[in-house]
């Protein structure tokens, strides 16, 4: 049986809704700079194969919500969010989404040399990483694009509807 687009959104945003009242609450400014930031560290390589093709805001928003992702990595990504910002105040006098793209280059290097910044980089990447290898039936990497990027062949049986629903 497969689930129709329209089922898979409604639930999954039935999902996220339940799941908000059991976690952390997360602002709009702050998913916005976490999905900037997801733009940052996975520029468009093609119109078919960047951040929005990959849903990797949508997976984002759904991981924050996640009742199986630890309260503690939560409270590092927030968290990460707000250390981001200072620092691009520091450097800047602005906020991360304030910035140009080159000195949000800058600031994510500045970051980088530090520990926490080293971590909150690699926590990004690995959800973005997932949102671009996992399977299509999950609503990300749509059309298969990042399979294709790196000339995967999934083996089988796949996933027949999301493991979640």
């Amino acid at each position: 049986m497969r689930l129709k687009k329209r089922s898979f959104l409604k639930l999954a945003l039935l999902g996220v809704g339940v799941a908000s009242l059991y976690s952390f609450s997360w602002n709009k400014t702050e998913v916005d700079t976490l999905s900037l930031l997801q733009e940052d560290l996975f520029p468009d390589l093609s119109d078919s194969l960047n951040v929005r093709t990959i849903n990797a805001r949508s997976y984002l928003t759904y991981i924050l919500h996640h009742r199986k992702v630890s309260n503690k990595n939560k409270r590092f990504i927030k968290k990460g969010v707000v250390w981001l910002d200072e620092e691009a105040d520091m450097l800047f006098g602005k906020s991360y989404s304030s910035l140009l793209s080159s000195s949000r280059q800058k600031v994510l290097e500045s970051i980088a040399k530090t520990e926490w910044g080293e971590s909150f980089i690699e926590t990004i990447l690995t959800y973005l990483f997932e949102a671009l290898l996992g399977d299509p039936i999950y609503g990300i990497n749509r059309n298969k694009v990042g399979w294709k990027w790196v000339h995967y062949t999934p083996g089988l049986p796949r996933p027949w509807s999301p493991a979640f629903l």
